[in-house]
């Protein structure tokens, strides 16, 4: 579960890796909607969270995708 109230410090610690991948899309989701001027976390996303959003797409249903 992501905590939403998490800093964006937080946030770049989070165990990403073990997220499914609805929550990594959601994640992915949120922080461009609600952190997109923070360059740093726009930076983590794109490098580290991206990656594994594309990786595990084919995991969800074609309705999630």
């Amino acid at each position: 579960m992501i905590n939403y109230e998490a800093t964006p410090d937080e946030i770049k610690d989070l165990a990403v890796n073990q997220l499914t991948p609805e929550d990594l899309q959601e994640l992915a989701y949120y922080l461009w909607c609600c952190h997109a001027e923070d360059e740093s976390l726009m930076i983590w996303r794109e490098q580290r969270l991206l990656p594994l959003v594309r990786a595990t797409a084919e995991q969800l249903p074609e309705e999630n995708r």
